[in-house]
């Protein structure tokens, strides 16, 4: 190929698009193998020698903030979502709420927690209900080999009484490990 031909060539957006189709269709197939990949391990059980992580939200919050939504992440994979727009009987959370029990590896896992809290009052101070007061936490956890591990996110209102209601809302861990039982064959 002559020295014109290949600089027409890297400028072609044919070639171009080209590439990035190809790229593109790369990663998707990436994705589908790790899908599989992770379906494969759950169905060979593979995981069933997992430590078992249960996670429940507890929220301790006051009558004046209700959950507008909720979202679970670990190891950026989203494992729970609560939204109050999307809830057509529009109820709200049970004070403490499962959202995950299942195996993880051991090791380090990261864990995301994004609560949106709207406003909540019917009195003098109506004009909270516009209010949507987001908080996060995010934490490295330690799964260990052999040992269950129970996880309580907690919402709360910190400060006193002359905090900023914006100011209130915050989250903590609380993290229980216990020892795996072995089954006995």
């Amino acid at each position: 190929m002559s020295e014109s031909a290949k600089k027409q060539t890297k400028s072609d957006p044919s070639v171009i698009s080209d590439d990035i189709e190809r790229m593109k269709q790369e990663v998707l197939n990436k994705k589908t193998q790790m899908m599989l990949f992770k379906q494969l391990l759950k169905s060979e059980g593979i995981e069933s020698n997992f430590p078992i992580v249960n996670i429940k939200h507890v929220n301790q919050m006051g009558v004046r903030y209700k959950i507008y939504s909720l979202t679970y992440t670990i190891d950026k994979d989203r494992v729970y979502t609560f939204h109050a727009e999307d809830n057509f009987t529009k109820q709200e959370l049970s004070p403490e709420t499962q959202v995950f029990r299942g195996p993880l590896s051991p090791g380090l896992h990261e864990l995301l927690v994004e609560v949106i809290y709207q406003g909540n009052d019917t009195g003098v101070f109506s004009y909270i209900n516009d209010y949507k007061i987001p908080s996060q936490m995010k934490k490295l956890i330690k799964v260990d080999k052999g040992q269950n591990l129970d996880i309580q996110i907690v919402g709360y209102e910190k400060g006193w009484a002359l905090t900023d209601f914006k100011d209130r809302p915050d989250l903590k861990i609380k993290m229980y490990g216990s020892k795996q039982s072995k089954d006995l064959k």
